[in-house]
């Protein structure tokens, strides 16, 4: 028998045979399912070290089964994971097959903020309790076939900011508990079909900043937990038909900072429940008529920094639940339909700025008993009627003896084609309007 086998038992440096007592303990060990390979003392030294600690030993030679029982948190943070310069731990550019061996009670395990560039073969094996497991800012290019294979409790996987380009098929296959997979900036320029296929518990996906130019077809099929979906700063320029089927229960879907020119008919049908919509910084010409048809929860939609020109009557009709709504930033509206804003009974919050606006329809804002903030900066109105908006409404408009950006021809305004905001005054942008521009992983707050 092998010593590093003795040794996992708590055994090691026996040369003779060991006592009756000793194998007694041996089978116990055994029987728990707790033996391991590779001895406590030559594992990778911040593994060591960390096991040590949460066990409770005094050292490693003195870790045995029931110190590794007691093993429930591994927290190996690099030094990215932390903010401040002093004090910070030394990076691990590398782990040894078997330093997570016999850490059956393992339940999360940080190893962020390193320089891994690889994993070994079933480096992950045997960790059945693990329900978190945070891999994000290392420098890994390539995940093994099967690395997280026999990890049945995982819930929460955060491979955010590594070097992948690519995944392989099936790398998530067994997964059934994961809830929340972070590969937000990884590379990526492609997804396996049916990658996330067997996800049943999945409810939040971040694919943010990638190189993703397409999505195969029926990729988020069966993923019917899904609540947000994370697909900006890609270079998508299209969708398939039908790709969002079926994700009833989806509230977050962010598909900003893309190369959107068209959406297909009925994209977003179905999303009942779909409370945040984010379509900003692409090249969208035009909307077609109902494609907004039937989300009756949308609280926030941002169509912000595309290339729109008009707007079709009734396209943002029984958005009754909309309290924020950015048409700004670059777009091209010479007008608005009369009565486009009847149904936004909620709406808060308006941006119109940085369109060709000349003129307002008769009562455009009548119907919004709700709003609070409007923004009408950078578009040629003149003359506006002092009594046209409510008292209570926080209207931003250009100075009416500085219109000189309503002399230029459109092709020679500035632009902002799928990115670049028009910076706000000072003081002129409400706390509401701030508080939806960011991120929102409410399931992902921790990582770092």
């Amino acid at each position: 028998m092998r010593h590093g086998f003795w040794h996992g038992c708590a055994f090691g440096g026996l040369a003779r045979r060991p006592s009756r007592a000793a194998l007694a303990a041996l089978t116990l060990c055994l029987c728990s399912g707790a033996a391991w390979a590779l001895p406590v003392c030559e594992r990778t030294p911040e593994v060591r070290d960390a096991i040590v600690r949460e066990g409770g030993a005094s050292s490693c030679e003195g870790v045995d089964a029931r110190a590794l029982s007691r093993v429930r948190n591994l927290r190996l943070h690099g030094p990215s994971a932390y903010n401040r310069a002093d004090r910070l731990p030394t990076a691990i550019k590398s782990l040894k097959a078997g330093d997570f061996d016999g850490l059956a009670s393992l339940e999360q395990l940080w190893l962020d903020g390193n320089r891994l560039a690889e994993l070994p073969a079933g480096i992950f094996a045997g960790l059945a309790s693990l329900r978190e497991l945070h891999l994000s800012h290392n420098r890994l290019y390539a995940l093994p076939a099967g690395v997280f294979a026999g990890l049945p409790s995982l819930e929460r996987l955060n491979l955010e900011a590594n070097r992948l380009t690519e995944l392989p098929a099936r790398i998530f296959a067994g997964l059934a508990s994961l809830e929340t997979l972070n590969l937000g900036g990884t590379g990526l320029t492609e997804l396996p079909a049916g990658v996330f296929t067997g996800l049943a518990s999945l409810e939040v996906i971040v694919l943010y900043d990638n190189s993703l130019t397409e999505l195969p077809a029926g990729v988020f099929a069966g993923l019917a937990s899904l609540r947000e979906l994370h697909l900006g700063h890609n270079g998508l320029t299209e969708l398939p038909a039908g790709i969002f089927n079926n994700l009833a229960l989806l509230e977050y879907l962010a598909l900003d900072d893309n190369g959107l020119i068209e959406l297909p008919a009925g994209i977003f049908a179905g999303l009942a429940s779909l409370r945040e919509l984010w379509l900003s910084h692409n090249s969208l010409t035009a909307l077609s008529a109902g494609i907004f048809a039937g989300l009756a929860s949308l609280e926030v939609l941002g169509l912000h920094a595309n290339r729109l020109t008009s707007l079709p009557a009734g396209i943002f009709a029984g958005l009754a639940s909309l309290e924020y709504l950015d048409l700004g930033e670059g777009n091209s509206l010479y007008a608005l339909p009369a009565g486009v804003f009847d149904d936004l009974t909620s709406l808060e919050s308006l941006s119109l700025e940085a369109n060709r606006l000349t003129e307002l329809p008769a009562g455009i804002f009548a119907g919004l008993a709700s709003l609070e903030w409007l923004n009408l900066r950078v578009n040629c109105l003149h003359n506006l009627p002092a009594d046209r908006f409510h008292p209570r409404i926080d209207v931003l408009l250009d100075a009416q003896d500085d219109l000189s950006y309503c002399e230029q021809p459109a092709s020679e305004q500035p632009e902002q084609p799928g990115g670049g905001e028009l910076e706000q005054p000072d003081g002129e942008e409400p706390e509401a309007r701030s508080f939806w521009r960011g991120w929102r992983l409410t399931l992902l707050e921790g990582d770092a």
